[in-house]
């Protein structure tokens, strides 16, 4: 969910090293703000993603700490274990070790993996800051906990009184939100409703079967900067 460059971003959550669609709303906006005072209600994409394992899709996931739906993204505990982060850092080296890119982005995430971090709020912002600075996104993010909006306004309401706060005019969703939303509701509020559909997006992966929709870890094992680039402007939108 997001708004148009220019104007302000809204996403419910941030997500654990997710698909490449996901930064291509994030490459849209110039503000990016993270509900990350929600509720974590479990979220799978919070806390795992896929990766390429043997030419197949296989999870790599962080482990949360006595999770339950009733808590906050900011209050989801994480393991900040050595064993946990070597097993990271193990899975991806074996999955990506002879990629074209291993050199370049394996260091990276590695210093990234073996840092502690206190919830999963903050680990997931993290790491999409990371991949932000590799590929030259400049978008600022906030987080919804530190911006002054009422709290108790539910679904779209929710979505109209934080672009009021944050000045945006037109809001942008991914294209898995349609049925959520209503555009002329949205108009009558004074926003414009679009929504982005990523173009089907291929890639070399070694030498067997593409595999569609994986983390961004395996866009940037197999992809230069500037061709990512490009990439996160293969999309449409899709307006009344």
């Amino acid at each position: 969910m997001t708004l148009t460059k220019g104007d302000p971003k809204k996403l419910w959550i941030s997500y654990f090293f997710p698909y490449i669609g996901y930064y291509q709303l994030l490459n849209m906006v110039d503000k990016y703000l993270v509900f990350d005072d929600g509720l974590y209600a479990k979220n799978k994409w919070a806390y795992r993603n896929r990766i390429l394992i043997n030419g197949a899709p296989g999870y790599f996931r962080t482990t949360l700490l006595k999770a339950n739906p009733a808590q906050k993204f900011n209050e989801i505990r994480i393991s900040n274990d050595i064993k946990e982060k070597n097993r990271k850092i193990r899975t991806l080296d074996l999955a990506y070790r002879k990629a074209p890119h291993y050199s370049e982005v394996m260091p990276m995430l590695e210093q990234f993996l073996m840092a502690d971090y206190d919830n999963l709020s903050e680990y997931n912002v993290a790491s999409n800051r990371l991949v932000c600075d590799y590929l030259d996104i400049k978008t600022e993010v906030f987080l919804s906990s530190e911006l002054d909006t009422d709290k108790t306004l539910k679904k779209q309401y929710s979505i109209f009184n934080e672009c009021r706060v944050l000045g945006g005019n037109e809001y942008i969703n991914s294209i898995g939100g349609m049925e959520l939303y209503d555009f002329e509701e949205f108009r009558e509020n004074g926003i414009e409703l679009a929504f982005l559909k990523t173009v089907d997006i291929t890639y070399s992966q070694f030498s067997g079967e593409f595999v569609p929709d994986l983390s961004i870890i395996d866009v940037m094992m197999f992809n230069s900067v500037p061709e990512i680039q490009d990439m996160l402007n293969r999309y449409t939108l899709i307006k009344s």
